[in-house]
């Protein structure tokens, strides 16, 4: 089961109580600029292979690990990703937003070959210090792609469908967030989001989980702009934050998933074994004193312009 759908169906078949998945919220910049990658700080070694050391075609082994059975990492001065494709790879070294990076139609690419969907590989790299998570996966991942697959690319902004985020006449109804219960995530931080030591506020929630034929929206110690990144997730369309509202809150919105919602349905239903149903996604949303209208608005697109399968280690 890939991470987007570990996220939507983490509590499935389990109480709502259920401690929700962790996931870090970062700013809505879509897009970081390709710029040469001699510019750029690179790792000191750096090994890609075909998944799980086979083929690196369509027939390799996918999800976390796959044959290899590792799994992804992030430590300091070390990154291992396992059986990712080149677009996964793209996604993770030019976006900043994780909604973008969690969901293709947030975050279109065009251009390239079709093996950059289906091939996969093994990255094993290696930094001369202990580089940050956030300078691995961005500038020293970038100059890897543009030195080992010869990645060349541009972005473009077109119009296209969006939602916008906006208050309701009355005024937004949202719980307002309690410093000392958590420890807001840095929105710049890259993801995985590294745990809180010992002696630290626990990080707060941001997630989607299960609860019975429902999804619930779990956003604590939030801005409107992340919860507006949570919303795209469910709608894998954009959502544009017009409401003005500043500060931090904590958001909570259950809906019963249907056509609106394409981005995270997973195998819920939109009734209850009771015959019972939750409100949809705009009726939860618009209890918090908040309204979503669809409406056309800027998306960023990556377009490829040339890119190869790696050299040789």
């Amino acid at each position: 089961m890939n991470f987007v759908k570990k996220l939507a169906l983490a509590a499935a078949g389990i109480a709502a109580c259920a401690a929700p998945v962790v996931v870090g919220m970062m700013n809505a910049r879509a897009v970081q600029a390709q710029s040469p990658a001699a510019t750029k700080a690179k790792f000191e070694v750096a090994a890609i292979r075909p998944c799980g050391g086979g083929s690196a075609g369509p027939g390799a082994a996918k999800g976390n690990g796959g044959g290899s059975g590792r799994r992804n990492s992030v430590s300091p001065g070390r990154l291992n990703l396992s059986c990712v494709t080149v677009a996964d790879l793209i996604r993770r070294a030019y976006l900043t937003s994780w909604s973008t990076r969690l969901m293709p139609k947030l975050s279109p690419i065009s251009g390239g070959s079709p093996w950059i969907d289906s091939d996969r590989y093994d990255i094993n790299a290696k930094a001369e210090d202990n580089a940050s998570s956030e300078t691995m996966q961005g500038a020293m991942l970038q100059a890897l792609l543009e030195d080992r697959f010869r990645l060349r690319m541009h972005r473009e902004t077109k119009e296209v469908p969006v939602y916008a985020l906006t208050a309701v006449k009355s005024g937004p109804k949202l719980q307002p967030f309690q410093e000392e219960s958590c420890a807001p995530t840095n929105q710049d931080a890259a993801l995985p989001v590294s745990p809180p030591a010992p002696d630290q506020k626990p990080n707060c929630s941001q997630a989607i989980v299960r609860n019975g034929s429902n999804l619930v929206l779990v956003a604590q110690g939030a801005t409107v702009d992340e919860f507006s990144q949570l919303l795209a997730v469910v709608f894998n369309r954009p959502v544009i934050n017009k409401t003005g509202i500043v500060g931090r809150f904590n958001f909570r919105a259950e809906y019963a998933p249907d056509q609106a919602t394409p981005g995270l349905s997973g195998d819920a239903s939109p009734t209850s074994a009771d015959g019972t149903s939750g409100p949809s996604i705009f009726t939860a949303v618009q209890e918090l004193g908040l309204r979503i209208d669809s409406t056309k608005g800027p998306g960023e697109f990556l377009v490829i312009d040339s890119v190869e399968r790696p050299s040789e280690n």
